[in-house]
């Protein structure tokens, strides 16, 4: 199951690069084009570009950190989740090693307290 969260979150990562650089290419594409019709210069093209690209990193590095934030909690939650099915094993096996009865409902207190 851990393996199957990681290769989503990579395949996640990498299609957000690929999206990044697709749209890197486009937006320079646009800019020659506004260039080569005299609408734009070489210089304010340039401008314009570092500006889309320090934005474009911005972007990435903000949904990369949301994605790894997001991948820790459910890795954790993974992990809780199986320590508690292997806890939840564990009391049952001494219950019935003991002899105990198990309570119909575990998580409420016992009358009286």
């Amino acid at each position: 199951m851990l393996e199957n969260l990681q290769e989503t979150l990579k395949k996640t990562l990498f299609a957000g690069v690929g999206a990044t650089v697709m749209s890197a290419d486009a937006v320079k594409s646009a800019l020659s084009d506004l260039v080569s019709k005299g609408k734009l210069s070489a210089e304010d093209a340039k401008v314009a570009f570092d500006k889309a690209a320090t934005r474009g990193e911005e972007d990435a590095k903000a949904i990369y950190e949301k994605a790894t934030a997001k991948g820790k909690e459910a890795l954790e939650s993974v992990i809780c989740s199986k320590k508690i099915d292997a806890l939840e094993k564990r009391v049952a096996a001494l219950e019935e090693k003991l002899g105990n009865v198990p309570a119909e409902n575990p998580c409420t207190p016992p009358d009286g307290q």
